[in-house]
């Protein structure tokens, strides 16, 4: 009977995370390997074609895992477009603060060393930010907001949640996602 291992998901994971610290061009096998104590075969096994399938797999995970947070997050009492948006962008900021600002979003990682129109990752890429996108704009549709205006609320979210991550690294400070947060929900009126 073959014996069972973690080595697959841990790879994934410390790939993710160096690709998230690091980028993908700083990230090499050989780290990944070593950091994540897979034998170098069992890595070759899982991922035969090598840092770029691990990539695509680390993306369609994280991809997958934001997803979900942003479904299950929790609105206001009633739901309310402001008491979410405001926790979504306190929840990036929570999460980037307990990695010291170094955490970026693999997404945007992966798409500034990959900018090729036509490349491997552009579709993966494109695939993740239009699911955070559906995903978002559904939760604003729950808390009221008309589907073509939940639609580009969502996609200026995304905007400037990418946008305040960034600042976030080069300031070590969460205050871009404060000032982002009250721009993303001005307009708005909390229930309740």
């Amino acid at each position: 009977m073959p014996r069972k291992t973690d080595s697959r998901a841990k790879a994934l994971a410390t790939a993710e995370q160096l690709f998230r610290t690091q980028g993908y061009a700083a990230t090499g096998l050989a780290q990944i390997i070593a950091e994540s104590g897979s034998p170098k075969g069992s890595f070759y096994f899982h991922f035969p074609d090598g840092k770029l399938q691990i990539a695509q797999e680390a993306l369609a995970a994280y991809a997958g895992r934001v997803a979900l947070f942003i479904q299950t997050m929790p609105a206001g009492t009633p739901p309310d477009a402001a008491t979410l948006i405001r926790r979504l962008f306190g929840a990036i900021a929570a999460e980037m603060q307990s990695a010291e600002h170094r955490l970026g979003c693999l997404v945007q990682n992966l798409a500034n060393e990959h900018v090729e129109p036509d490349g491997v990752l552009a579709p993966p890429l494109a695939k993740a930010i239009a699911l955070w996108e559906a995903q978002l704009s559904a939760r604003l549709v729950d808390c009221g907001l008309a589907p073509p205006a939940a639609r580009n609320r969502a996609r200026a979210i995304i905007l400037l949640l990418e946008g305040a991550r960034t600042i976030a690294r080069i300031e070590r400070s969460g205050e871009a996602f404060a000032l982002a947060a009250r721009l993303a929900c001005a307009d708005l009126v909390e229930a309740g």
